[in-house]
């Protein structure tokens, strides 16, 4: 098969023009097979250097994929499936990524855990969760969690109660300290972390609150119920929000 013309491309690509096709491939592959100084190529080269083609392309698009941030072994592997590349193609580029130092556990989890505990209010058991979600190895992500001051996981507890306690306008004590509660567990802090946090809590402004929430109850159930019917349904409701007073 003859070697009729070299094209130049973009990223180090060149369309090689064969008298029966027309192949890309990538200059270190051209340069490696000595293209440039042949007139023609054999079926059986040009089958090797097509696979490796194929190699250099997957290698290639996992380099552009890591250059936006850290990857996993895992979102690795998952880009380069969709992206339609071979497990053997796969595998071998993981092996190249894993012997370069590109797809460290340990490092990705650090660069993982700076930004979130520095940018999130997100707690360790969340990150844990988020981590291991991404493949990586549960005992590597204790060991740095583990590296980080409880000082830090106490101050975010205590920015989270601040700002709900301050944005509360209609929540009794009861009611506030119950979404606090979830909240905080569905944000990965656990119960002995902040049960006193929460149990100190004190809302100075719940009789006004009271008071705002019965009337507002008051003018939408007296479409329904009068006189002792509608003081009982107001005091059940009441009771519901949290208000066990007056």
């Amino acid at each position: 098969m003859k070697i009729l013309k070299f094209k130049k491309l973009k990223n180090n690509l060149y369309e090689v023009l064969l008298d029966g096709k027309t192949i890309s491939l990538y200059e270190d592959i051209i340069l490696k097979y000595e293209l440039l100084m042949r007139k023609e190529i054999s079926s059986k080269d040009l089958e090797q250097i097509e696979q490796e083609q194929h190699l250099y392309e997957c290698y290639e698009k996992s380099l552009q994929y890591l250059n936006k941030k850290m990857r996993t072994k895992k979102e690795m592997q998952n880009y380069l499936k969709k992206c339609g590349y071979s497990m053997k193609d796969i595998d071998y580029t993981i092996s190249k990524l894993e012997g370069l130092g590109y797809l460290s556990e340990e490092k990705y989890i650090e660069a993982f855990l700076h930004d979130h505990v520095k940018f999130t209010l997100d707690g360790p058991n969340k990150l844990k969760k988020k981590l291991k979600d991404l493949g990586l190895e549960e005992q590597k992500i204790e060991e740095q969690i583990a590296r980080i001051p409880t000082c830090v996981w106490q101050e975010k507890i205590e920015k989270i109660i601040e700002k709900k306690v301050n944005s509360n306008h209609k929540d009794s004590e009861k009611n506030l300290k119950l979404k606090l509660h979830n909240y905080l567990i569905s944000n990965g802090y656990s119960y002995e972390d902040f049960h006193s946090k929460i149990e100190n809590i004190s809302i100075e402004n719940e009789n006004i609150l009271y008071e705002k929430e019965k009337e507002k109850l008051r003018k939408r159930l007296s479409r329904k119920y009068t006189g002792d019917e509608l003081d009982t349904q107001i005091k059940i409701k009441l009771y519901q929000k949290g208000f066990e007073k007056k």
